[in-house]
Formats: C-alpha cells, structure tokens, sequence
C-alpha cells in the first residue's frame, strides 16, 4: 500500500463522514507511515497511536465518529473537524 493511496482513502472516508485529514501535513505524513508500517509488520491498519491489537483499533477506529464530533479530532488526530 502506497502513501498517497492510503491518503486517499482516508481523506475519502473523511470527507463522507465531514471531516477532514489533520492539515499538519508532516504530522499526517507520520501518522499514515506509521499505518502503512503496521498494516505490514502487524497485518492490519492499526491505529498509530494505541499500543493494543484490537479489531477496535483498525483505522478508522470504532471512536473516531464519536471524538471528532465532541474534541474536534480522533485519537491520534488523525481526523479533525
């Protein structure tokens, strides 16, 4: 999986939910490294930011909806209002 084509999915799915990638373009940068990094050493896309292997934290988590709309951002802020 490439970067630019895991950008574009998330920034797909992002926008279908109304919201955004985070605009910090070296933090997004990192954070969609760190996907693409475990997707190939763990199996999956899992969340950057969370230490646990749970189907929860597949990116897009099961919280990300939830946190954007009440702290403006998901966990890893990878998602923002």
């Amino acid at each position: 999986m490439s970067y630019d084509s895991l950008k574009k999915k998330l920034a797909a799915h992002a926008e279908r939910k109304g919201f955004k990638l985070n605009p910090n373009e070296k933090m997004l940068k990192v954070l969609i490294d760190k996907l693409i990094n475990n997707n190939e050493v763990k199996g999956d896309l899992y969340c950057p930011c969370r230490v646990e292997l749970s189907d929860d934290f597949i990116c897009p988590c099961k919280e990300h909806v939830r946190d954007v709309r009440e702290k403006g951002h998901c966990h890893c802020f990878l998602f923002v209002k």
